[in-house]
């Protein structure tokens, strides 16, 4: 599905009371990518709105790339038998041999024990 595709889909959902209702993540940043191209046709070439808008877009793909998560990092230890486990984000090996953790405690990214 293309990203005017999805735009289309977003246009065209039921409207109403949209209290609660969200988009998923991709559908998000794909209306931010069509609001950049409404600026752009507007000749709205404001430095403030154009920081503003990169920081918005930046904070939207960290939280996607947050919570689709990371999966983890085994290494085999030297002298010992069995595997240190490490975030696949952060590198921090606080998930070492607790598997009900279901994000990381340093970094806040879910974790993915099993891909």
């Amino acid at each position: 599905m293309t990203a005017e595709e999805k735009l289309d889909a977003i246009k065209n959902r039921p409207k109403g009371n949209s209290h609660g209702q969200m988009i998923g993540y991709s559908d998000t940043i794909a209306l931010f990518l069509h609001v950049a191209d409404i600026l752009m046709d507007n000749n709205l070439n404001d430095d403030d709105v154009a920081r503003d808008y990169q920081h918005a877009m930046n904070r939207l793909r960290y939280e996607k790339d947050k919570a689709e998560g990371v999966k983890i990092k085994r290494t085999k230890k030297v002298h010992y038998k069995g595997d240190i486990v490490s975030c696949g984000n952060c590198g921090s090996t606080t998930l070492d041999g607790n598997p009900h953790y279901k994000f990381c405690p340093n970094c806040g990214y879910r974790v993915i024990w099993w891909r």
